[in-house]
């Protein structure tokens, strides 16, 4: 109404505008002084030396230093932990503090986003037998174009992964986000992993409404140690749909199992 009412006072109108601009250019400076006023301030703190700790009974201490982008660790015993490194795609192995000339595996993966070697979880066999390493990675062919994000089946033997089987070959595009890659053992040693929405997939897993059934996508999946369904999930008995222990998941980085109820 205002406008309409000065429409024919031309003056008026160019003033106006010059108002409002020179406003904004005003605002635009204090933005600026603001935010260098701000990052100097960031710039003149202190580096903390490691983590904060208000209790005064724990303690932090370097156990190895040198990783490139890890992802995920499982342990073998007190003192002998693997490592993953998300970008390089290797399995690296640390006991007493020092890590082994080789790493354990070395896979080609896919590492943009959330792409990468994400997720492990160890199962130590009898005495006699093997202990077995499942990981979660993206894998890639020649170059970095993502094939799969898939769960393998390893043997650790002799400080190599060996004999590699895929229990679970999940969708890894569009990408490259939400990709999940948590995987543990559950109290009832069945395998659990977590998968987002990969970017973008938009069926009833993610929304009851979007439509379409689940693809292996926006879950929790469940399966036994030899890739095997458990039990018949709320969503069918057909694969993928009997791989779900839950569902609805847009991403997740991690979870854990409640040490009393399992």
């Amino acid at each position: 109404l205002y406008f309409n009412y000065l429409k024919n006072d031309m003056a008026t109108l160019v003033l106006m505008f010059e108002l409002v601009t020179s406003t904004l250019i005003i605002l635009g400076l204090i933005h600026v002084f603001n935010h260098n006023n701000v990052a100097n301030a960031t710039r003149a703190q202190p580096i903390s030396e490691g983590p904060v700790i208000n209790d005064a009974n724990l303690k932090a201490e370097v156990v190895f230093e040198g990783l490139e982008s890890p992802t995920s660790i499982a342990f073998l015993g007190p003192n002998d932990i693997l490592v993953l490194e998300k970008d390089k795609g290797t399995v690296q192995r640390i006991v007493n503090g020092k890590i082994l000339a080789e790493p354990l595996l070395d896979v080609n993966v896919a590492k943009d986003g959330n792409r990468g070697m994400l997720g492990i979880a160890v199962s130590k066999g009898e005495e006699i037998g093997p202990t077995d390493i499942f990981l979660y990675f993206t894998e890639a062919a020649q170059g970095e174009f993502p094939i799969g994000n898939r769960v393998y089946k390893y043997e650790l033997v002799n400080n190599k992964l060996v004999n590699p089987k895929v229990l679970l070959n999940l969708p890894a595009v569009p990408g490259p986000s939400h990709n999940g890659g948590a995987i543990m053992i559950g109290s009832d040693n069945n395998i659990y992993t977590i998968i987002g929405d990969v970017g973008g997939h938009r069926n009833q897993a993610q929304n009851q409404e979007s439509g379409g059934e689940p693809d292996g996508t926006s879950g929790m999946l469940r399966i036994n140690q030899d890739g095997m369904p458990v039990a018949i999930s709320p969503l069918g008995d057909t694969e993928p749909l009997n791989l779900y222990y839950s569902y609805g998941l847009r991403n997740s980085f991690g979870f854990d199992f409640g040490p009393i109820t399992g």
